[in-house]
Formats: structure tokens, sequence, C-alpha cells
């Protein structure tokens, strides 16, 4: 996408799988197909909306938002920001159905350390975060990649009551119990209850909401006790967000906090160590491969 205007991002609503306000998420393609009064009275209410949520993002995220909109047309910026390369990781994250297989693996990982990044910002200083997904550097090198094991090790972290080592061992091997991110103030009184965070990574277009309450406390219950219940978070690479800056629909965030793209990029940049995310080699790849999509 080199520019678009107004008028012709028309096109591009109609044809949408996606809801409207993620309209920076699609191709420059038009349908090509003639509208008739009651579908062209639709779409022009519906690209009033649009734009009014891109100009919204232009002014919300200022310097960290990689488009620059004049008037009624829109591009992509000629320079980034560090906030507006990670905007533009978290867009393509939002839209990883666009991509190949082995992209959209790679950045779903990228996402999920980005997410710890982020969270670590916002948790006391001394606190651990984590990244319990099977797939994890931290499950091989800290919790182990079996199941059953991960989960005892998680359940002292957690500072739990009790360890319910029978139930942890009926379990598969395998897998993640729906848990992607850990974070937990390691008291050392020896006392149960800590300040606690279980997060979900849910890289995904229109299905996350079904995700958001996944490797929630309730969920994990069976396994350990804990005096005090941990927040549990969801974090959602879109902008989920009206021209208000309000939910686009709150029905779909109650029982978890949403850390949606403004929000992981207010926590993100807050960060002295941005270089960590920035220089890495996952990212690097990243903005290589999306160099030459978008060249």
């Amino acid at each position: 996408m080199t520019h678009i205007a107004r008028q012709s991002a028309e096109a591009i609503v109609m044809a949408s799988e996606t809801h409207p306000e993620e309209l920076d998420e699609q191709e420059a393609e038009s349908s090509g197909a003639e509208s008739d009064a009651e579908k062209h009275d639709f779409s022009f209410i519906a690209m009033d909306d649009v734009w009014k949520v891109l100009q919204y993002r232009d002014k919300f995220f200022g310097e960290n938002y990689p488009f620059d909109i004049d008037g009624d047309s829109i591009r992509p910026a000629l320079e980034l920001s560090e906030g507006g390369r990670l905007y533009r990781f978290l867009l393509a994250c939002s839209r990883l159905k666009s991509f190949s297989r082995q992209q959209r693996y790679e950045w779903a990982r990228g996402f999920a350390t980005l997410s710890a990044f982020s969270l670590k910002q916002g948790m006391p200083e001394a606190a651990l975060v984590r990244i319990f997904d099977a797939n994890s550097d931290d499950r091989k090198s800290y919790y182990t990649t079996d199941l059953r094991q991960a989960l005892e090790i998680l359940g002292d972290d957690l500072h739990a009551f009790f360890v319910n080592k029978s139930e942890c061992q009926k379990i598969h091997p395998s897998g993640d119990a729906s848990l992607d991110i850990v974070g937990i103030y390691p008291f050392l009184d020896g006392a149960s209850g800590t300040i606690a965070i279980l997060g979900q990574c849910a890289a995904r277009e229109t299905e996350w909401p079904s995700k958001r309450f996944e490797g929630s406390p309730a969920t994990l219950s069976t396994y350990f006790t804990l005096t005090s219940t941990p927040q549990h978070v969801t974090f959602i690479p879109l902008s989920f967000r009206l021209s208000t800056g309000g939910w686009v629909d709150a029905s779909k965030v109650t029982g978890t906090l949403v850390i949606d793209r403004g929000r992981m990029l207010s926590l993100s940049l807050r960060s002295k160590s941005l270089t960590q995310i920035i220089d890495s080699e996952w990212f690097k790849k990243f903005e290589a491969a999306i160099n030459i999509t978008v060249a």
C-alpha cells in the first residue's frame, strides 16, 4: 500500500472480512463491483466511521503511528520511530492469516516475547516475567518441557498454599495448560501468596475473545490452591478501539484485563532497554521480511 484516498478506500471496507476499524490492516485492493444505493449508503457511513478511527489513531499514537494522514488520504510514513516499528509488528500480528505459515509461527512467538516484555514494564522492578508456552526458551531452561513438572514449579513460584502433585502427574507431559505468560514477584518469606499475573497471548484477528478465559486462575485450580487470586491478562495485537478511545465492544473484554495494541506500546516504550526487542534477531528478521512484502 503506497497511498489510499478516502474515496477509493470505500471499496476496501465493502470487500473486507474484518471490522472497519482495522482498515489500515487491509491490502489496497478494489473490488471493482458496482454497489446499489443501499450498499453505497452503508459503505459511506462505514467509511466515515473508519476515517474517524484512523484520525483517532493518528492523534493518539502520534509519532508512533506508522502512517501519515493528510486530509482525505493515508500513506505509510517515510520514517518510523521505534514505537512505529513496534506498531508495524503488532499490525502484522493482527493479520497473520495474510502471511506464510512459517511467518505466522515466528511472528506469533515474537508476539509472546513482546507481550512478556511489555508486562515486565508494568510490574515491580524485581518481578520475574517468563513465557510458559510449550515452545518457549523459558520452558526449556526453567520450567522444563514436561508440563507435569512445569506446573509443580509454577505452583511453587506462585507461593501456592498447596500444590496437588498427584493431579499434575495425571496430565499429558506436553502442552502448556493454555497459559502463555507468567509474571511473579518473588517474595522470599516462605509464606503463601504473592503478586502474580497470568497471561494469554491471542494473536488472532477475530477469534481472540474466545481465548480470553484460557490460562485463568480458575482453570489451574486443579493443580494448586492459591490464597490470593492472580490477575489474568489477555494480550491482543489489535487496536480494539472506537474513535472515542473506548472499546469497540465492551462485552468482549470482560473476565480479563485486555492489553491491546495501544496499551502494549505504552508499556513497552516505558522501558530503557527497548533494544532487547528492536535489536533481537527475530525482530530484524521480521523487518527484513515485511520490507520485502510491502516493497
